[in-house]
């Protein structure tokens, strides 16, 4: 009897490792079938930095400049923050951090939202010219920018987020469609992890909502050393991420005037 016992514990052990292995199995099925590609009216980068406005440009889907284009350091919450009161406060408050290593532009933080600006405030001009030329510029894109997430049906959003939970991202997608609300919002995030593969899940969805992530080395791998700037990362990865948004309208739809 001892020994009929201690077959079915066996049996019962090999059973649930079988059962392990094919969930394991399933899931990673998930990610890697997972092709749909989503038209979207327009495409904009949520940061945390550069990464997503450069491979937005580059895959010739942003038509029209955003405030966040080329912006470091700053949180989902602030960019809510930002679409919510049309960037008003929108690096109203600055300070000049010294660095020596920028040769063409200062490195100006906003003080009240914590956004960090490398690329546009000339070293050689007064930061008060320069701070004067910001403000207008950036106003006059944000009021851009919101008539055409305004008009648009669908919207697409990047982010490359290591630091972020599902349910961030998800509180994040529900208040932005409560700002621009009846969208199909299309929210991409990348995770940046030493594997050697890419993982594609979709996180969440429901009608109008759709979180996809992405996660993959996004370190530059050494055959693409020679033929990019090191902080553009993965750049394969990147067009199998861009490749899940397609642009179904042209920059002639949108009236910005």
């Amino acid at each position: 009897m001892k020994n009929i016992f201690s077959m079915l514990e066996k049996a019962f052990v090999c059973l649930l490792f079988f059962l392990s292995c094919v969930s394991q199995i399933a899931v990673y099925a998930a990610d890697i079938t997972c092709n749909d590609i989503y038209s979207v009216d327009c495409v904009f980068s949520i940061g945390a930095k550069c990464r997503p406005a450069y491979y937005i440009q580059k895959y010739n889907m942003r038509f029209q400049a955003a405030p966040l284009d080329w912006m470091m350091n700053y949180s989902l919450e602030t960019a809510i923050h930002l679409f919510e009161t049309k960037f008003c406060d929108f690096f109203e408050e600055i300070e000049e951090i010294p660095n020596k290593s920028r040769k063409n532009c200062k490195v100006i933080k906003d003080t009240k939202n914590g956004i960090i600006s490398i690329h546009h405030f000339n070293k050689n001009s007064p930061l008060q010219v320069e701070h004067e030329k910001f403000r207008e510029m950036m106003l006059n894109r944000a009021s851009k920018v919101d008539e055409i997430l305004n008009q648009a049906d669908s919207i697409g959003l990047i982010c490359d987020r290591s630091d972020v939970t599902t349910v961030q991202l998800i509180e994040f997608a529900k208040k932005f469609s409560k700002i621009y609300p009846n969208k199909e919002i299309i929210l991409i995030n990348v995770v940046d992890v030493d594997t050697e593969v890419i993982h594609k899940s979709v996180l969440f969805k429901d009608d109008k909502l759709t979180i996809i992530q992405f996660v993959f080395s996004d370190k530059q791998p050494i055959e693409e050393a020679n033929k990019f700037p090191k902080w553009t990362g993965n750049q394969m990865a990147w067009k199998s991420v861009t490749n899940n948004l397609k642009i179904k309208s042209k920059q002639t739809d949108f009236n910005t005037n």
